[in-house]
């Protein structure tokens, strides 16, 4: 019965200390503020990334599902600042039908 944590819809690796992202879902949050495979994401809320973990632990104190989460990526050696409206998972699961 823990509280929902926010997600983006995002799905990462750790290569070298940086998180990278190898995919990112059709139509979630990540998506629509414009991230794509391959952007490195170095910051959340003005705090530097430092492995996979420490992502998912920094986006998971960042509010809950539905708070704006500042994200700073590396796309081609440039980086920028996207703001990704965390969301609530379970509402972008398919839901079982009742029959």
């Amino acid at each position: 019965d823990r509280p929902t944590r926010p997600w983006l819809g995002v799905f990462s690796a750790e290569t070298h200390g940086d998180v990278v992202v190898t995919s990112v879902a059709e139509n979630g949050p990540a998506a629509k503020a414009g991230m794509r495979r391959g952007d490195v994401i170095s910051d959340v809320r003005d705090t530097a990334v430092e492995g996979l973990a420490d992502f998912y632990r920094k986006l998971w104190v960042s509010g809950p599902p539905g708070a704006e989460v500042p994200i700073r990526i590396v796309r081609d050696g440039r980086e920028t600042w996207l703001r990704v409206k965390s969301a609530d998972r379970g509402s972008f699961l398919k839901k079982p039908t009742v029959q």
